[in-house]
């Protein structure tokens, strides 16, 4: 099953952007709470070591879980939505159609549809007219109609559900933050 569209991966890319941006404000901030810790009623090693890595691991794993991880993919007959948590393949002779008005969903012939949070929307994207999305949309749409009737001879099963908190990414997070936060809490107030 080849083609152009094999392996095409539709991701919210102007989110994606802004994410980034986002994480790194956090930084910036979580930085400066650090460096302010002897300041605070709490202890510095808590606020240092728990409270700031912590609060950075968890804020970045949303933002990253909701836009730039979030993305629906097109590989070997099927469509993989990847959701907040859960990542589901979707044989395309299952799907009934693909919108992209509005949220980018993908419609099943039982009547169950499937949208990733960062394709679901925003109002920039209203006023444009969500272009992107029915770009995608009608790309999917394509590659199902080419897909369907080889998926349906080979007798693929239903839809599948996987459970993917990325906890490695929590964990690398916190790990890195508390090694900076480290560095600007107890180091950097010495020089």
């Amino acid at each position: 099953m080849s083609g152009e569209l094999e392996g095409k991966v539709f991701r919210n890319k102007a989110g994606s952007l802004f994410s980034f941006l986002c994480i790194l404000f956090l930084l910036f901030i979580f930085s400066g709470i650090s460096f302010e810790a002897r300041d605070l009623p709490w202890p510095r090693f808590v606020v240092v070591s728990i409270v700031c890595p912590a609060g950075l691991a968890v804020v970045v794993w949303m933002i990253l879980k909701c836009v730039f991880l979030s993305s629906m993919r097109l590989r070997s007959g099927f469509i993989e939505v990847h959701g907040f948590v859960y990542r589901h393949h979707i044989p395309v002779h299952r799907v009934q159609h693909v919108w992209g008005d509005g949220p980018l969903e993908v419609r099943c012939i039982d009547g169950r549809s499937y949208v990733c949070l960062g394709m679901s929307g925003s109002l920039v994207a209203d006023m444009f007219g969500n272009r992107a999305h029915q770009r995608a949309a009608a790309q999917i749409n394509q590659y199902v109609r080419r897909h369907r009737r080889g998926m349906r001879r080979a007798g693929m099963a239903g839809v599948e559900r996987e459970f993917r908190p990325n906890g490695i990414l929590v964990l690398t997070v916190f790990t890195a933050g508390s090694a900076i936060f480290w560095l600007f809490g107890y180091i950097a107030p010495q020089v």
